[in-house]
């Protein structure tokens, strides 16, 4: 069966400017899990920009561990975390999970098994997340929420 997960980001972060920090820090630890579970990760943004960023984030969050991870390239199927954007056509290979950062859902994305997605603290961002509930639902993924902690 095809299963996902939406985390709510902390609303209350907004108010102060650790949210970048947070968010940052959050998925990180997120995908190391996923990693250490011996999973396949794809992780998809809008932009190059976005996926540079995620890119450095994983290369700094923890100094004693390594996270094997490049960018989408047609030279590095095989490493276990790829970060793709947008701009490339993504040739379906196989992966164990798909970690969501982009506003609209592609057509690819159906052919995972397991999703991790995020709802945003913005509103317009909100609603791009649950058209996105909407997209999985129809596609017959079972969705479970959960509620992020501040104290990730």
């Amino acid at each position: 069966m095809k299963h996902g997960i939406f985390y709510i980001l902390p609303q209350a972060l907004q108010k102060n400017n650790t949210f970048k920090y947070f968010t940052e820090n959050f998925f990180c630890k997120l995908i190391s899990e996923q990693w250490r579970s011996n999973k396949s990760i794809l992780i998809t943004c809008d932009t190059k920009e976005q996926a540079i960023k995620i890119n450095q984030a994983l290369w700094i969050y923890d100094n004693n561990t390594f996270l094997p991870h490049d960018l989408f390239e047609k030279n590095n199927k095989h490493t276990p975390i790829l970060i793709y954007w947008r701009e490339h056509y993504y040739d379906y290979q196989s992966r164990d999970i798909l970690v969501n950062l982009m506003k609209k859902n592609m057509r690819f994305f159906f052919n995972f098994n397991e999703i991790i997605d995020f709802v945003p603290i913005t509103n317009t961002l909100k609603v791009w997340a649950r058209n996105r509930y909407k997209s999985y639902k129809k596609h017959g993924f079972k969705l479970n929420i959960i509620h992020v902690p501040i104290h990730e």
